[in-house]
């Protein structure tokens, strides 16, 4: 805590950040699979895009968590699903495949 704090990063902001994410993981038994940004798990994300007149070198972790930040693009298990233009739409055939592919093994 005192080394990030030093560094200017606020621990209570990387604190709560942990708790949504790899505790929020552990908590469900999941922290194999998400939770944190490494090869081979499965990753949801977010770019933001700090508030107006926040400050350049400001803690991430705080930008992540200011209601006035702005979502610039999310990604849902490593599929982008919105960008700056809007929500991302999945490709028409490959939706109907994956429908398919469902529906036959439910049947």
């Amino acid at each position: 805590a005192e080394a990030r704090a030093r560094r200017g990063i606020s621990p209570v902001a990387t604190d709560m950040l942990a708790m949504a994410t790899i505790g929020s993981a552990r908590v469900v038994g999941l922290d194999r699979e998400i939770g944190s940004l490494v090869p081979g798990k499965r990753a949801d994300i977010v770019a933001v895009q700090p508030a107006e007149g926040a400050p350049v070198d400001a803690d991430p972790a705080l930008a992540v968590l200011d209601p006035r930040a702005h979502v610039m693009a999310s990604w849902v298990d490593g599929r982008q699903v919105l960008g700056e233009d809007g929500p991302v739409l999945p490709d028409t055939g490959s939706v109907n495949a994956a429908a398919r592919e469902a529906r036959a093994r439910i049947m």
